[in-house]
């Protein structure tokens, strides 16, 4: 990390703009945008969130860091000052390690003494503090036979750059435990449980529980997306294994099924007794369904089309959202119709008739992870846990 990349990361934290730190600075957009992900990279946490606007949204880290970044770079700047280095020029890209090295040569006396304590050749170092004068445009050390002294201008200098190196290590140091755990956790991404009484919430409960006294060396992180991000996320390494709603897996990923179940199609009972004519049910009230990122919308879809036609299907408006609660919702106490696992249903405290599209059409649960990605005693450990005998496809 140097001097540079923190005041134009914390420029762009401040201005939440790449182009308008490039204009302030006289730098290239690519070199801010480049200094912006080496910060990102070192503290190990995304710190902006960019919308379509092509402008920046701080995270709730960023804004929580922003305060210590901020008094980094003004003891930066004091530095640069003291240094002689005119205000508002670019910072040169000191490094914050050849600060660190600078402060061992002033304490010790010896750039000989300090390469052996810090493990670095003694050529090297001499470059390195011959580098950053030159940077500076200034002497910091008097050499002589006798060692490395500090000039007048390294004794004031001293305790700032001090102050920089403890300060960044302060940001680092937590960034690097945090890293270390993001190494050793496991990331299993799955679809949205419908409810706490669910069979996927219960099959993660059950994981959740078998985990931690065997896996205590690797935490264990689950979230729940739809079955688009969850691919997604398998192919760019988000997550390590996946639990999906459906069996159209990749034939570049590994795959097992976990659990069937029958869909059914769902609405107040008093709109089910209609249940011999379910054309009609689905041309005369409205229906709410899953995006088509969802397994139960694309074998829905595949249900309605078969008692419709396309031409009909077609001409039926359908909501689409996201949230099973919601759907439930519209469902009890708004007369919508919906699609639903027909082992949910009865759980549901609402007076519900359904009609199953079994066997046709169930909902497949599979869990699927990348080729070589998980060590196969962890594998089956998850497997046992969540439930069926390991069948890989």
């Amino acid at each position: 990390m140097d001097v540079l990349t923190l005041c134009l990361a914390h420029e762009v934290l401040t201005l939440q703009s790449i182009r308008k730190v490039a204009r302030q600075t006289g730098c290239a957009p690519s070199t801010v945008s480049g200094a912006l992900s080496r910060l990102e990279a070192a503290v190990a946490v995304p710190l902006v969130r960019r919308d379509r606007a092509a402008s920046f949204v701080l995270t709730l880290e960023a804004q929580h860091r922003l305060p210590a970044l901020t008094a980094l770079v003004g003891r930066i700047r004091d530095f640069l000052r003291e240094a002689g280095r005119p205000v508002g020029e670019r910072p040169p890209a000191v490094g914050i390690k050849a600060l660190l090295r600078f402060a061992a040569i002033a304490h010790s006396g010896s750039i000989r003494g300090s390469a052996r304590s810090l493990k670095i050749g003694q050529p090297q170092l001499t470059r390195q503090m011959s580098d950053l004068e030159r940077m500076l445009g200034a002497t910091l050390l008097t050499r002589s036979a006798a060692g490395a002294l500090p000039t007048a201008l390294g004794e004031r200098l001293l305790p700032i750059a001090e102050g920089i190196v403890m300060e960044w290590e302060a940001l680092s140091h937590a960034a690097s435990e945090r890293f270390r755990k993001e190494l050793a956790t496991w990331r299993i991404g799955t679809v949205v449980p419908l409810g706490h009484e669910s069979s996927i919430a219960r099959m993660l409960a059950r994981l959740t529980i078998n985990w931690a006294p065997h896996q205590a060396r690797h935490p264990l992180h689950i979230s729940s997306h739809s079955a688009e991000e969850l691919m997604a996320g398998l192919k760019s390494r988000r997550f390590d294994l996946i639990v999906v709603d459906h069996t159209r897996i990749p034939s570049d990923f590994i795959s097992t099924t976990l659990s069937t179940t029958p869909l059914a199609l769902v609405g107040q009972r008093r709109l089910m007794a209609r249940t011999s004519d379910v054309a009609a049910l689905l041309t005369d009230h409205p229906v709410v369904l899953p995006s088509q990122r969802n397994g139960i919308r694309q074998e829905a879809m595949h249900y309605m089309e078969g008692r419709l036609g396309r031409e009909r299907l077609a001409a039926i408006p359908i909501v689409e959202i996201d949230s099973i609660p919601v759907i439930i919702n519209l469902v009890a106490e708004h007369g919508y119709l919906s699609v639903l696992p027909q082992s949910a249903i009865a759980r549901l405290p609402f007076d519900l008739g359904h009609v199953s599209l079994a066997p046709g059409h169930m909902l497949t649960l599979a869990m699927a992870w990348r080729r070589g990605g998980l060590p196969e005693a962890l594998l089956n450990a998850v497997h046992r846990s969540l439930g069926g005998d390991l069948y890989q496809t």
